[in-house]
């Protein structure tokens, strides 16, 4: 691809050796290239199909590319999601059709790039856009395959149908989410606890933690110990549900949590249990520390992550 590019203009060598700045939110090479196709309103073209009118393309609006996918990046810093793409490196799909969305405004170069500053408070479009992309991550759209939808190849064709008639309008968040529903996919624009299990696990979670630098699989502990819900019959999709982990950092002392019931391991082993309640979202009931009450437990500490998923997307 970059030999053909190079091929029909030496000067694309230069756009691609430019380009790599914008490798912190996951747009290499390949996924600049592969934006290139999905502006020119082209879902289908592979990168070996790459032409001299992609590369006079490029030539006539590389600024602009580059601007739009500033432009991406402050969304993603002004939104708290850069760390995400940066660290995570989830779909680019989404990235995608936010660099479409800036690019076809009719605004200058500098505009788009700076489109998003103070976005809180002035901007409808970003409102639309990161509403679309929280519940379309949270859901997994991006990710999901089966039924007829694989998120790189229908999904993509799917969004852009959507938002090719939408150019220079606010972002259709509404009738994209119909065509999720149309498709259809398992989407809902409502958080409900039912479904917190089937929700992207690590978006879940850097969205319940207020955006952690990173984690590891090994770093997600049950609150109620494994080991003592088996012994008392607990069935395993209640004891694996995502109300009952947590995140702990190496901070936080294990000691023989695993052996012990959580209230005797936080009146014993948290320094500050206050903040541990609350980083967790942990009842502060104490009579739901026990195993006994485990089903009551989980039943409300569903409920605070359901609230706190809720506030992150208003």
């Amino acid at each position: 691809m970059a030999s053909k590019l190079k091929g029909f203009d030496p000067e694309n060598e230069k756009f691609l050796q430019e380009i790599e700045q914008f490798e912190d939110i996951g747009f290499g090479k390949d996924e600049v290239i592969k934006l290139i196709f999905i502006l020119q309103d082209d879902h289908n073209k592979s990168l070996a199909n790459i032409t001299k009118e992609d590369s006079d393309f490029i030539k006539a609006k590389k600024e602009r590319v580059k601007e739009a996918l500033n432009g991406t990046r402050l969304f993603l810093k002004q939104s708290n999601l850069f760390e995400f793409y940066a660290k995570e490196r989830p779909s680019i799909i989404p990235l995608y059709f936010v660099t479409y969305f800036l690019f076809h405004l009719e605004k200058s170069n500098s505009e788009i790039r700076n489109y998003f500053k103070n976005s809180e408070i002035n901007n409808t479009s970003y409102n639309l856009i990161y509403t679309w992309l929280y519940l379309s991550m949270l859901n997994k759209v991006f990710r999901r395959r089966g039924a007829g939808w694989t998120a790189y190849s229908t999904g993509i064709r799917k969004i852009l149908e959507v938002v090719k008639n939408h150019k220079n309008q606010e972002f259709p968040t509404s009738k994209l989410f119909e065509m999720y529903h149309a498709h259809p996919l398992e989407f809902s624009e409502f958080i409900k606890k039912e479904k917190l299990n089937q929700y992207d696990f690590n978006f879940l979670m850097y969205i319940i933690y207020e955006k952690p630098k990173s984690f590891r699989v090994n770093d997600i502990d049950h609150i109620h110990p494994k080991s003592i819900l088996l012994n008392k019959g607990i069935e395993r999709g209640k004891i694996n549900n995502v109300g009952n982990f947590q995140l702990l950092d190496y901070s936080t002392n294990r000691g023989n949590k695993n052996d012990s019931e959580l209230k005797d391991w936080i009146d014993t082993a948290i320094e500050n249990k206050n903040n541990y309640l609350e980083m967790h979202l942990i009842p502060d009931d104490e009579t739901l520390w026990v195993s006994d009450k485990f089903e009551n437990f989980l039943e409300n500490r569903q409920e605070l992550l359901v609230t706190k998923l809720e506030k992150g997307i208003k």
